[in-house]
């Protein structure tokens, strides 16, 4: 009997441990189970330039007025999302031709200021040998504006978007606005482009949908097709245009949105960055 009740106890022992050990791996399956925070850019730091310069000491005009407002990204949840950032801001910054190594973002703007400035000078220094003694021609034609404005569009759920805005007056009857724009998945460490989307056919329909809008919201009937100057948020995707593009001359951004209901149903490749689109937990 002795051994019997031993046997019993052990037995009891060794299912209530088993019990334990359920319940204990069960514990550290859902906490396993919770999702990671999406990678994101977590700080900025505003860079703001307004300066003037004028064409000659003794005169206060003509002179050109430069202006320079920046969000600079300086901390985030990775090394890579922070890198990946920097590098698209300097991309869409003059399409990169004041880059830097390493991607210093303050050197870019500090160079920048430098160059648009030494450049009108060298050319209000060429104009005078046309314009000679004329001071209303070297006022009208020499007096410059230049605004530069980088700003970030989006930020959640591992998305982020940024455009930088460029308007530049070189003398004429109005000055030219441009506005360069992206995305980038943080998660995948990509940026986001329109094969990163959609299929043939669905760029086809996309197609449509802008034309009609373009003549809705612009009166402009053009053919235009979908670019990959766009972005996207928490409205949808919008792509921008140039002024060039459409034909037309506007103050106002060019830019067509489509929303997510009508943009979801055409998202048809499978990767992570579609899927995160697609996904009910995007909290759009």
């Amino acid at each position: 009997m002795k051994t019997f009740w031993q046997f019993k106890n052990y037995a009891v022992v060794a299912i209530v441990a088993l019990f334990i050990a359920t319940i204990v791996s069960c514990s550290f399956k859902s906490e396993t189970a919770v999702p990671k925070p999406s990678p994101s850019i977590t700080s900025f730091r505003r860079i703001e330039v307004d300066t003037t310069m004028a064409l000659f000491s003794n005169y206060e005009k003509p002179d050109c007025h430069l202006t320079i407002n920046f969000d600079i990204p300086v901390e985030a949840t990775s090394k890579s999302a922070l890198e990946i950032v920097k590098t698209m801001i300097v991309s869409l910054t003059q399409e990169g031709i004041y880059a830097n190594k390493g991607n210093d973002l303050e050197a870019m703007i500090r160079n920048y200021t430098k160059t648009y400035i030494r450049k009108y000078l060298q050319e209000g220094n060429y104009a005078l040998l046309n314009f000679g003694d004329d001071r209303a021609a070297e006022v009208t034609w020499m007096s410059y504006e230049e605004r530069c404005e980088g700003k970030q569009l989006f930020n959640n759920n591992g998305i982020f978007s940024y455009s930088v805005s460029l308007y530049s007056y070189t003398g004429g009857a109005h000055g030219n606005s441009s506005k360069c724009v992206a995305s980038i998945d943080l998660g995948a460490n990509r940026n986001i482009t329109l094969k990163t989307l959609f299929n043939a056919a669905s760029l086809s329909r996309i197609k449509e949908k802008i034309t009609t809008k373009m003549c809705e919201e612009y009166q402009q009937n053009v053919d235009i097709e979908p670019t990959e100057n766009f972005y996207l948020d928490e409205h949808g995707l919008t792509f921008v245009y140039d002024q060039a593009e459409v034909e037309a001359y506007t103050d106002d951004e060019i830019a067509i949105t489509l929303g997510w209901d009508e943009l979801k149903p055409l998202v048809t490749e499978t990767n992570s960055t579609a899927e995160k689109i697609l996904s009910s937990e995007w909290n759009l």
